[in-house]
C-alpha cells in the first residue's frame, strides 16, 4: 500500500501509454507544464478497476515515463516550494484519484501482477 501512495505522489500523473518529455526541467513553468501533463495521464490510468489492466497500466506507465519522474524528482529536491505550489494546486485532483486508486489498489492487493509493477517503481 505505502508504494501505492508513493506511486500516486511521485508519478504526479504519468501515461498509459507515450511519455512526458523526459529531458531536464528548464524552469518552474516547465515543472508546472509536466506535472499538470502528467497529473491528467495518472487521473487517466488509474480509473481502470481491473487487477490485472491496472497492473499493466502502471507498468507501462512507468516504462514510459521515468525519465520524466526523475527530471521532476531532480528538480523537486533544489525547488521545494515548486512542488508545494504545485501539490496546492492541485490538491482536489489528487485526492479524487487516490480516493479511487486507493479503493482498487485494496480490492487488488494480493494481485501478482499488480505487485510486479510496483516493484519496478523507482525509489
Amino acid at each position: 500500500m505505502k508504494k501505492a501512495l508513493v506511486l500516486a505522489i511521485l508519478l504526479i500523473g504519468c501515461s498509459k501509454s507515450g511519455g512526458v518529455s523526459n529531458g531536464p526541467i528548464a524552469s518552474t513553468d516547465d515543472y508546472k507544464t509536466r506535472g499538470a501533463a502528467m497529473l491528467d495521464k495518472m487521473v487517466d490510468a488509474m480509473k481502470e478497476t481491473d487487477c490485472d489492466k491496472l497492473a499493466s497500466n502502471i507498468s507501462s506507465f512507468i516504462d514510459a515515463n521515468k525519465g520524466a519522474m526523475d527530471a521532476m524528482k531532480a528538480w523537486d529536491k533544489d525547488h521545494k516550494d515548486d512542488k508545494k505550489a504545485f501539490e496546492d494546486a492541485n490538491k482536489d485532483k489528487m485526492q479524487s484519484m487516490m480516493g479511487s486508486m486507493m479503493t482498487t489498489m485494496e480490492k487488488c492487493k494480493d494481485n501478482k501482477a499488480l505487485k510486479d509493477a510496483l516493484a519496478k517503481m523507482p525509489e
